[in-house]
């Protein structure tokens, strides 16, 4: 189950948010400087006018010290151990010789031979009802949170009912029903800008022999291309679409830095998705847009026709110098500054 609170910069109730600070801090003095922030009018500049928004039960960004996600998870920390209470209920240890195949699954299977016939109706080949069969985690981050299930349906629908009744009595937050979600894992679920699933494959295992064929499931972490491209398009180095483009941040700097620079955030895509399951398409990708964004970008620095012939000049990496022509756009021969590299080298 995947939930969202809506706009959480502004459901705060300030009420609420005193008396949970007052449970850690006794201190008058500190109480009324959060009190007096909380309350205090807003004032923006816009078209030369000055702006007071009315007060209201909002809490605003406090300037430059960004003060609302701190707030925001300190009103958030009873719904926190609410949910770790609520999680232990159905925290139980989940046995495979306990767990049995669902007989009406099996039925539908070998009588019709029709498994998207099974897919649809979504007929669990296991049976969770016993409560040894179940388990449930939770995990928060800012206004987004995912509740992770093992057992029958009925029960996600139970822990969403009560988590959406204490929400509303204890912090009078409204969870958002059109952004709950609750779906099978092997349908993935966005969570974070990441995708999070289960991926299930057959492993044959020979004995003597005998050969055993076994169906093993592990979770899986995804990152959207779709958002990689974004993210590369927003600094320069492709359009929306994944297509290089020669980037103009880069001209005014010598090949050798802009090398480095490159690398470096290439080194920031790989660890940032160094644990995810789709890493290789993902470092194909990165290095496809970097590579011939910054091959383009020479090709039009030094004055180059194609960018065949600055990975003929410069190799397949770029690593040699590509140099200055007479026409290019800086006009500066980088040759004897790769000279005195050369020799800080050796």
């Amino acid at each position: 189950m995947k939930g969202n609170l809506k706009s959480s910069n502004s459901i705060i109730d300030k009420g609420i948010l005193i008396k949970l600070v007052r449970k850690r801090i006794q201190d008058p003095l500190i109480l009324r400087l959060i009190k007096t922030g909380l309350e205090a009018k807003v004032f923006q500049e816009d078209y030369n006018e000055t702006i007071i928004p009315p007060p209201s039960l909002d809490i605003p960004q406090i300037g430059i010290l960004s003060l609302s996600p701190l707030f925001f998870n300190i009103y958030l920390d009873v719904f926190d151990k609410y949910m770790e209470e609520l999680s232990s209920q159905y925290l139980e240890v989940v046995k495979a010789s306990k767990i049995k195949n669902n007989p009406t699954a099996i039925a539908l299977k070998l009588l019709s031979g029709n498994k998207e016939e099974n897919n649809r109706l979504i007929i669990p080949s296991k049976i969770h009802n016993k409560v040894e069969n179940i388990n449930c985690k939770y995990l928060r981050y800012g206004e987004n949170f995912i509740i992770g299930i093992i057992g029958p349906r009925s029960i996600a629908f139970k822990i969403r009912d009560k988590v959406k009744e204490f929400l509303k009595n204890e912090l009078n937050i409204e969870l958002s029903l059109d952004k709950t979600r609750i779906t099978h894992i092997r349908k993935e679920i966005d969570f974070l800008d990441d995708k999070l699933g289960r991926k299930s494959f057959f492993v044959q295992t020979k004995f003597g022999s005998k050969v055993i064929i076994r169906k093993i499931m592990r979770p899986i972490l995804d990152i959207e291309m779709k958002k990689v491209i974004a993210c590369l398009a927003q600094k320069g180095f492709c359009d929306g679409n994944g297509r290089p483009l020669p980037n103009s941040r880069y001209l005014r700097i010598l090949q050798n830095e802009t090398n480095i620079k490159v690398g470096n955030k290439f080194k920031f895509f790989f660890q940032f998705s160094s644990i995810t399951d789709n890493l290789k398409k993902i470092i194909a990708l990165v290095a496809y847009i970097l590579k011939y964004s910054i091959a383009k970008t020479y090709a039009g620095k030094f004055k180059l026709s194609t960018v065949s012939r600055v990975f003929k000049i410069g190799s397949n990496y770029l690593s040699k110098p590509v140099g200055a022509r007479k026409n290019s756009v800086i006009g500066a021969d980088e040759s004897k500054q790769y000279a005195i590299w050369l020799k800080v080298l050796r």
